[in-house]
């Protein structure tokens, strides 16, 4: 006997009419589901679990009753591919504003509407745009591994309007900046920040740069690796998505390279700490970077007494700002979009433009200078004086 789905209707002890829909899961097991107010409203919901059944969308309600917290530490257990700095910023993320929330959510209850109260909540906590960003991003990913897992039919928190994101001008240093700035710092790092500012090198890449990696010949450098510290861990892995790439560096270091490089075996790093130890961004940050800093504008409080005027306080700068200057530095002297984005490693030339794009000001200035040649050889420019047309 083939058993078909059917709507039957029943009473409450309060005497309310419900109706109830008996039908089979794609395993055909029996099942039902009560409580509909309508027999239309029944029928709807039975037309459209079948529809599901038939294209393979067909979720169950204890699928649906999945908790988020087992979702969710299920992928932050998907490590494959990422590095330790990674795993771990999704960890942060996880611990501290995503499983908070949605922990103890059960999959099928997890709305776009919840999500963008969500969104305000973290706002009001004074999160961080780019923590909103990434913390929703996970979520995101998390829901879409549910769907995968036929766990929901589709992933309902997509599209949700994240804060918008003001981004700040960079900080772009002169020659001279750097020079005044490469004054003040210990002498033993001197080189390393002249060579961040006109290389533009993460300062990860520049703390596992090898001798091996330097052609004091032909002047190039090979970005092969870069040093991160997780959770106190120093580890060796390739630069920043994965882009390994060469680069010139100007002559002027040649000297300096080859002097710092002279006794050193192949294989040897290039910036050390003073026990020869790789560097470590905070600490180097802490120990040398700040102290050079305030160093320099001291020098400029004083100078600025002796001279009887207001001082100027140096740019507020980070080292991956010299990043940033070295892009400056290139764009000003002519270097083009794909210049600039091949000496920094960025995946393609519209990821250069849009960091970069208040640095491209010379190009809309040649734009409308070839526009406004043109235009004066034509009838455009009469028409626009009040003349007519020849």
């Amino acid at each position: 006997m083939v058993f078909m789905a059917s709507i039957e209707r029943y009473t409450l002890g309060s005497g309310d009419l419900r109706y109830r829909v008996r039908y089979r899961k794609p395993d055909n097991k029996q099942t039902d589901k009560s409580g509909f107010r309508t027999k239309a409203a029944a029928q709807q919901w039975l037309q459209e679990v079948e529809v599901a059944k038939r294209s393979g969308m067909f979720v169950t309600t204890a699928a649906m009753k999945t908790p988020m917290r087992l979702l969710i530490n299920e992928y932050l257990s998907l490590s494959v591919g990422l590095a330790r700095n990674t795993i771990a910023q999704r960890r942060s993320q996880a611990q501290n504003w995503v499983l908070p929330k949605w922990g103890d959510w059960a999959v099928g209850r997890v709305t776009k509407q919840a999500v963008e109260q969500w969104v305000e909540e973290l706002r009001k906590a004074d999160a961080g745009d780019e923590t909103i960003r990434k913390s929703y991003q996970l979520l995101v990913s998390v829901m879409h591994r549910a769907v995968d897992q036929n766990l929901i039919n589709r992933n309902p928190v997509k599209g949700v309007r994240m804060p918008r994101t003001v981004r700040n001008k960079h900080p772009y240093l002169t020659y001279d900046d750097v020079a005044e700035l490469a004054q003040h710092m210990d002498p033993r790092y001197r080189l390393l920040v002249i060579f961040l500012s006109v290389t533009g090198l993460r300062f990860g890449e520049a703390a596992a740069l090898r001798v091996e990696s330097i052609n004091l010949s032909a002047r190039l450098v090979s970005v092969d690796e870069a040093v991160t510290e997780v959770q106190g861990v120093i580890e060796f892995g390739l630069p920043k998505d994965h882009e390994r790439r060469t680069l010139a560096y100007p002559a002027f270091l040649g000297e300096e390279l080859r002097a710092a490089t002279a006794r050193l075996p192949a294989g040897a790093l290039v910036f050390t700490s003073p026990e020869g130890h790789p560097l470590r961004h905070v600490t180097w940050r802490r120990r040398y970077w700040r102290p050079a800093i305030e160093r320099l504008n001291s020098a400029r409080r004083e100078l600025a007494a002796e001279n009887g005027v207001e001082a100027r306080a140096f740019p507020k700068v980070t080292p991956h700002d010299l990043r940033h200057t070295a892009a400056s530095l290139a764009v000003r002297e002519g270097a083009s979009i794909v210049g600039v984005q091949r000496m920094l490693g960025h995946a393609d030339a519209k990821m250069t433009l849009n960091t970069y794009a208040d640095l491209f000001t010379s190009d809309l200035t040649a734009v409308a200078t070839v526009l406004n040649e043109a235009a004066l050889s034509s009838n455009l420019a009469r028409v626009l004086n009040g003349d007519g047309l020849e």
